[in-house]
């Protein structure tokens, strides 16, 4: 064991407080980490909203230090594709919804969003069909995946 001439109590003192700085230091970057991504996220997400294709999006991001913009770069991507396919999905429902075919239009944004307008058109038929049945919507077990489940479960209500 390390003894000073003043015993354990202030060097113990030292190491707690060295390691509440370190994990306070932690924080701070996973603060700022965590920040970032709402940055890069909230680009993506708008530039679907104007209906701009995800892969034109072009860095870099302002902002954003160098040794980051890769990721930023990827979070734009991943935020822009999930707001084409919540776009898309919420289509679909309407479809189902307006009695019409699933039949993709196309869909918006391209790339990854591709398939969603159809996949919670015939989604949210088969809710709308089991709610009109009478049937419990909520199943014990049994699962579509995603994005059928949640949107089944919306239309069955």
């Amino acid at each position: 064991m390390i003894r000073s001439s003043m015993g354990t109590k202030p060097f113990v003192f030292i190491i707690c407080s060295i390691i509440s700085w370190i994990h306070q230091q932690g924080d701070a970057a996973d603060t700022r980490m965590e920040e970032q991504f709402e940055k890069c996220c909230g680009l993506g997400t708008s530039w679907a909203s104007e209906g701009l294709r995800c892969e034109k999006f072009g860095g870099p991001v302002s902002g954003v230090p160098p040794v980051e913009q890769g990721m930023c770069l990827e979070t734009v991507d991943i935020c822009c594709n999930r707001e084409y396919h919540r776009k898309n999905c919420e289509k679909g429902k309407d479809k189902a919804r307006k009695g019409l075919g699933c039949e993709s239009s196309g869909g918006v944004g391209g790339g990854r969003s591709d398939g969603y307008e159809q996949d919670c058109c015939e989604g949210c038929k088969l809710g709308i069909l089991s709610g009109s049945l009478g049937q419990n919507c909520a199943f014990k077990a049994f699962r579509f995946g995603k994005p059928w489940d949640s949107v089944f479960l919306e239309c069955c209500n």
